[in-house]
């Protein structure tokens, strides 16, 4: 068995061949892919491993393989190493493993390793701070900035309110083509956030990078779109609560008081 990333540099898969050098026998050993494992992704680049302990470069054979082909004949395996996607979770695994029946009764020592995790969590809890601190901030200025704008386009607007309500066209249908007017553009903002978010990514990476120290992994900082959206409905609701409080002020009036004013 080999690792995914291991698997897609050399563009390998199930069913495979592949040969390795074997360092006791001096000699090339070829052998069958069986399986392909994940959840090395980010090691590749630790700075702290030689290439050879990289968790991504690591395979895994059977007892058999390993005495046929390596001549090491071992009664079991030295150690195992196990990755979790989300460290919050890692003190649960563990009791899982801890847990097992099939470990009940032997001598395998259990322990945790989060020296790389907790190297990077204060940066990542201060960056979490500072997002949601910002979003905050955004949101309320946003919706000043918004209301204001549309409140001076609309009210440019007046004439135009004035001849729709007078042949008929209801209030509510004029503010739904603002707002359809507004979303539009939205949507063109929408598209361009999602580039100029991952610059930002990058920088953050970056930025998170340079206050650990160079025996940690490499970090990637992505924006996904289970994020994405949340914000973009967040970003409508406050366009549709802007345009009408904008357009109440020329709302509450009549269509002939709209249209006097005007002359």
């Amino acid at each position: 068995m080999i690792s995914k990333e291991l698997a897609d540099y050399n563009k390998l898969s199930v069913g495979d061949s592949m040969t390795m050098y074997c360092l006791d026998s001096d000699s090339n050993v070829k052998l069958e892919i069986v399986g392909i494992f994940d959840g090395t992704e980010g090691t590749s680049g630790n700075g702290g491993f030689s290439v050879s302990d990289i968790p991504a470069n690591c395979g895994y054979v059977d007892y058999t393989t390993m005495f046929e082909n390596f001549g090491r004949k071992i009664d079991g395996y030295t150690q195992i190493d196990i990755y979790v996607e989300d460290p919050v979770s890692i003190q649960n695994v563990y009791d899982k493993v801890k847990n097992l029946s099939e470990l009940r009764g032997k001598s395998l020592k259990l322990s945790i390793d989060t020296d790389e995790y907790e190297v990077v969590q204060a940066p990542l809890e201060t960056l979490q701070s500072l997002v949601n601190t910002i979003i905050v901030i955004i949101v309320v200025v946003s919706s000043l900035v918004l209301t204001l704008l549309l409140t001076l386009w609309i009210r440019g607007r007046k004439k135009e309110i004035g001849v729709y309500l007078s042949i008929g066209k209801s209030k509510m249908g004029i503010i739904g083509q603002f707002f359809v007017e507004t979303v539009t553009v939205a949507i063109v903002a929408f598209a361009t956030s999602v580039f100029f978010g991952g610059l930002i990514a990058g920088k953050a990476s970056e930025f998170l990078v340079s206050r650990v120290t160079t025996s940690a992994a490499t970090l990637n900082v992505e924006i996904s779109a289970t994020y994405l959206l949340p914000l973009y409905l967040i970003g409508i609701a406050i366009i549709a609560a802007s345009v009408v409080l904008a357009s109440w002020t020329v709302f509450r009036l009549k269509p002939r008081d709209i249209l006097s004013k005007m002359s």
